[in-house]
């Protein structure tokens, strides 16, 4: 099951996240993990099986949009990236290809659309991160050409939110964005080229409602000998650090980053950069079927002459993705979980508690399918998106004399045709349980 943050987006370039009533609640058991400390940081360290077991909770039917065949035109969606409720229980739904944010009612009720495709006020192209702003507005991060438009609520208030540049490159790319505490976390990427070896910088910061830089949490450079402009999102080649993609921020600001490809390991900053604790958890590591495999390096195979083509690695990335729920739990998705998904359960996820002991392995009943659906979890709430993986999901971003084609996690258009025409794609909302 693909975590997106609020799924992980996969970029690559040019290639193709009241009381209700639980299930299987069981006996709590005592922890029986560690805590210490390491370089001076806290250290939790986790055994390999939870406190409690495994548990599975019942969410609750809010609404399902756009699953009838004559569904109002505002149920009408083409590819739904990210979704945020406010205070008072609205939707805000990111379209990235009508590239405009539907808001909801918490009954399904349609109230106004913001943004519009373009590059003026208001607008943008190929939006893929959605997150709050203090007074009411909302920002829209599109990646290439990077920015951030700010948009009112209520659809007024426009702005652009600037992202600090890094010295040397000439432009930068946002691969995620989040907001809590009083300011923005951004993932960005910045190519610098030189004349014999060029560099692909990642940067895990934080910024003011302004632009202003406040403070970094990461920052890998990697150089590519030979010069010219190259450009690296991440690894597949099983080893060394790379938070990009693995990261979240809970209410207070804090940001917690998965930090290594072949380690269980959390780390948790404080705002101000500051490193307060480790998390650990006793995993054994998953190979890669000789499917997977044999699908990436048909992936690569199609990428451009010049394009570093990464080795892949036997093993999986331990940790897929990560949530910071409202209650200062933490969500894991990990490797070995999606051999284990199965429809009609999202997860499994493994639960910590606010102290970062691992407490159980979580489920979430609903209407899904992991072989054709996405999933949105963001403070109370639990999206389904129906048919997404089934959608043609690539689109062109361009800057300058740059152009890159962005795959999303969805089915190639060859694959398309041979599972058949898919389904409209639809929205259903959840209401999670009081706690969770």
């Amino acid at each position: 099951m693909p975590l997106r943050d609020r799924l992980p987006v996969s970029l690559c370039p040019c290639l193709s996240l009241l009381l209700l009533p639980l299930i299987a609640l069981p006996t709590q058991a005592a922890w029986q993990g560690s805590t210490g400390s390491e370089n001076g940081v806290e250290l939790v360290k986790n055994p390999t099986a939870p406190a409690g077991g495994d548990l599975t909770l019942a969410p609750t039917q809010l609404w399902h949009l756009g699953a009838e065949e004559d569904a109002d035109e505002s149920e009408l969606f083409g590819r739904v990236t990210e979704v945020l409720v406010d205070a008072a229980g609205n939707s805000y739904l990111l379209d990235t290809q009508l590239n405009e944010i539907r808001v909801f009612s918490p009954t399904g009720e349609f109230l106004r659309s913001l943004g519009r495709n373009g590059e003026g006020p208001g607008e943008f192209v190929n939006g893929l991160h959605l997150f709050f702003l203090p007074g009411d507005k909302i920002g829209v991060a599109q990646m290439m050409p990077s920015r951030i438009a700010v948009i009112g609520t209520t659809g007024d208030g426009f702005s652009d939110l600037h992202v600090p540049g890094a010295e040397g490159g000439s432009f930068s790319m946002i691969q995620g964005a989040r907001s809590a505490g009083g300011h923005c976390v951004l993932a960005v990427v910045t190519p610098i080229p030189g004349p014999d070896r060029s560099e692909t910088r990642r940067r895990l910061i934080a910024v003011d409602a302004g632009g202003k830089l406040l403070a970094t949490y990461s920052q890998l450079s990697e150089f590519h000998e030979g010069g010219g402009l190259v450009l690296r999102f991440g690894s597949d080649e099983g080893g060394g650090e790379d938070f990009i993609g693995q990261w979240d921020l809970d209410a207070g600001g804090r940001v917690y980053t998965a930090p290594f490809y072949d380690e269980y390991l959390l780390r948790v900053y404080a705002p101000d950069g500051k490193l307060q604790r480790l998390i650990r958890r006793d995993y054994e590591r998953v190979k890669r079927t000789r499917e997977e495999i044999a699908e990436m390096e048909e992936r690569y195979a199609g990428m451009p002459a010049g394009v570093p083509k990464p080795a892949i690695a036997p093993y999986r990335r331990d940790i897929q993705g990560i949530l910071v729920r409202p209650d200062g739990s933490v969500w894991v998705s990990t490797s070995g979980g999606r051999d284990d998904a199965q429809a009609g359960k999202v997860g499994p996820f493994d639960r910590f508690d606010a102290q970062g002991r691992f407490q159980q392995r979580l489920w979430l009943s609903a209407d899904y399918d992991p072989e054709r659906d996405e999933v949105v979890v963001t403070g109370d709430r639990l999206f389904v998106i129906k048919e997404a993986l089934m959608t043609s999901s690539s689109f062109s971003a361009s800057s300058g004399n740059m152009n890159m084609v962005v795959r999303m996690g969805g089915r190639e258009e060859e694959d398309e045709e041979d599972e058949g025409e898919a389904a409209p794609l639809s929205v259903i909302s959840y209401r999670l349980p009081a706690g969770y």
